[in-house]
């Protein structure tokens, strides 16, 4: 199948295995995103809806989950990191250049904490805009 946005508000979805059609269809209704697909002939048709207060307080929630484990695993990534870089302490590496390893560490975790969070509330404002 080949799916397009004809308009801003329809996505439309070309199925070439006509047997496909009524298993896509009902893989849409079962996707539990307010959805009613049209069917005409080999083309599904979805209109969006305009969204609602409450949808757009929905989308805003998840946007704001997602960059949260999004921080979370950078914070895990910087743990290996750190605990890789007590590793190097014990095999004879000069303080001074351990220390130096986990300052630029956390300088450059602090720095995609900082772009996710800002990425993320702008998102939310854009989302919440009417």
């Amino acid at each position: 199948a080949s799916v397009s946005v004809p308009e801003a508000r329809t996505i439309k979805i070309n199925v070439w295995d006509i047997n496909l059609i009524n298993s896509i269809e009902k893989s849409i209704v079962n996707a539990s995103l307010s959805l009613s697909p049209i069917t005409e002939g080999q083309v599904i048709r979805i209109n969006l809806p305009e969204l609602t207060a409450e949808r757009r307080t929905e989308l805003a929630k998840n946007v704001k989950r997602f960059s949260e484990e999004a921080k979370v695993s950078i914070r895990n990534i910087r743990q290996d990191g750190m605990n890789f870089i007590k590793k190097l302490s014990t095999q004879n590496t000069p303080e001074d250049e351990v220390k130096i390893l986990q300052d630029d560490l956390q300088k450059l975790t602090d720095s995609f904490i900082e772009n996710i969070t800002e990425k993320s509330k702008n998102k939310e404002n854009e989302i919440l805009q009417i």
